[in-house]
């Protein structure tokens, strides 16, 4: 695989274990990576790894240069994706809908059906009703 040309080498990072700088850029689709773990590396060059084979270093710790040549799939990104703390700790500040994850806030809905009820001007025993109470429960 050939690495990307100058115009696509997007950072030099100087490397934390050894203090010399690489050469990083984002992986791109002609490389075949269609994996979203991806989308959290840079690819490192071959001529800024020590045994000359393409490396990804994770965007968040860059620490950890682990090989991306295709014969080890992505089994060895994604599980240090799982262990990685400033990944973790990057995930849990994306809100719940960033995530994927629908969110749902209690004070805000409980809100909503309180001005619902007083702008119809229904009972508030409307609230105890069955069906509303499943509705409520599902929720």
């Amino acid at each position: 695989m050939e690495f990307p040309n100058d115009e696509t080498i997007i950072d030099l990072l100087r490397d934390q274990d050894n203090d010399s700088v690489i050469e990083v850029s984002e992986f791109t689709e002609f490389e075949h990576r269609r994996s979203p773990v991806w989308k959290e590396y840079f690819a490192i060059s071959p001529k800024s790894s020590d045994d000359g084979k393409l490396r990804a270093l994770c965007k968040h710790c860059k620490k950890v240069k682990l090989v991306a040549v295709s014969k080890y799939g992505t089994s060895n990104v994604k599980n240090h994706l799982e262990k990685c703390q400033a990944y973790q700790d990057y995930q849990r500040k994306l809100s719940p809908t960033q995530r994927g994850k629908a969110f749902f806030d209690q004070k805000t809905y409980r809100d909503l059906v309180a001005k619902a009820i007083i702008k119809h001007e229904y009972p508030f025993s409307w609230v105890e009703h069955k069906g509303i109470r499943a509705i409520h429960e599902y929720l």
